[in-house]
């Protein structure tokens, strides 16, 4: 809120010289004047002027104006280790009490910053009162600022685990499992990249997990760390990849020739052959079913069990074409589907 503040009235005695003019004395001593002073907050705030205004002691500063004077603001008054700007002027009137209102003027406008200035003054016949008033004008906000500085820690990875190991061949995926602490319990992020390598790798990531498998050849790969902070840990380590033949490995390849003989390990009932392990890898792995109602299906996607038709021929499920696997026996113990399941999900892919 901007407020003003009338400061000071002190009377001083001044000798006024006269001719006899036939001016009645009476009159020459019933008159007074009054000098005002308004001041304001440094800087100027676009005041270029101040408008001097005397009413009745009972009117406002909207009310009937008696006597009125225009003044330049001054420069810098100061006192007292203060300065302000300022515009002072001199009335001489009747005696009386009356109203003085001090507007600063922006050009030919009330300023806008700054607040007028009002107060009575008693003008005593002979003598000259002094009113001072002080124009408050609305200065910049201030606010607070408290400032802190934490210590962060970076994120620390603590293990990396490769299964099945660092050395595989072209037919397998190594799983890739970071374990990371942050020192400071923060949230943080993992990320995984090729820095080196043969071009055609393939690299997918999820929350400190990842699936790589490639051409054959000599990789790098690299793990970062990341907190919300910015903070960061990285680690690399290589990965070798063999070139082979692709083969089903030995446990999946036993549960074929066991539960799948003799319709497709010595024959080869609806074109596929179970053996031996190179022969079975080459007619699942990414290979058409062969029933043409079914022929837009895969017997073995590569990493998805759930969408490989062998599964479904092996569970028994409703969309199959033919009859469910292995044809006119029990259903494989589920152990037995589990292995062929994962064997799946660990493809390549």
């Amino acid at each position: 809120m901007r407020t003003h503040l009338a400061v000071l009235a002190v009377g001083c005695t001044f000798l006024v010289w006269s001719c006899d003019d036939g001016t009645p004395e009476q009159e020459i001593e019933d008159r007074g004047a009054f000098s005002a002073r308004l001041t304001l907050s440094l800087p100027d705030h676009g005041v270029s002027s101040v408008v001097f205004s005397v009413l009745g002691a009972d009117e406002d500063c909207a009310g009937n104006v008696l006597a009125s004077k225009t003044v330049t603001l001054g420069g810098k008054l100061s006192s007292d280790g203060a300065a302000h700007a300022f515009a002072d002027t001199l009335f001489v009137l009747p005696a009386g009490t009356y109203r003085v209102c001090a507007t600063p003027m922006a050009g030919d406008s009330a300023a806008d910053e700054c607040e007028p200035g009002s107060d009575t003054v008693e003008v005593a016949p002979a003598e000259t009162q002094e009113l001072v008033l002080v124009s408050q004008c609305i200065g910049p906000d201030n606010g607070g600022l408290g400032a802190v500085i934490e210590l962060n820690d970076p994120p620390r990875i603590q293990s990396v685990s490769l299964e099945p190991a660092r050395y595989i061949t072209v037919c397998e995926a190594v799983e890739i499992d970071v374990l990371v602490e942050d020192p400071n319990q923060d949230a943080f992020e993992v990320s995984f990249s090729v820095s080196a390598g043969p071009a055609g790798s393939h690299l997918r990531s999820l929350d400190g997990h990842a699936n790589f498998f490639g051409p054959a050849g000599d990789y790098e790969l690299n793990v970062v760390a990341k907190d919300v902070h910015q903070g960061a840990s990285s680690l690399a380590f290589p990965i070798h990849v063999a070139d082979a033949q692709c083969e089903t490995p030995p446990a999946v390849q036993a549960i074929f020739e066991t539960r799948c003989a003799p319709c497709h390990i010595t024959g080869s009932s609806g074109g596929l052959h179970l053996t031996p392990a190179s022969a079975s890898y080459a007619a699942l792995v990414g290979s058409p079913v062969s029933a043409a109602a079914c022929a837009t299906r895969t017997r073995v996607v590569p990493g998805d069990a759930a969408n490989s038709y062998l599964l479904a021929k092996l569970r028994a499920a409703p969309d199959i074409c033919g009859a469910p696997m292995p044809r006119g026996q029990p259903m494989l113990p589920a152990e037995e589907i589990a292995a062929i399941e994962a064997w799946i999900n660990a493809l390549p892919h």
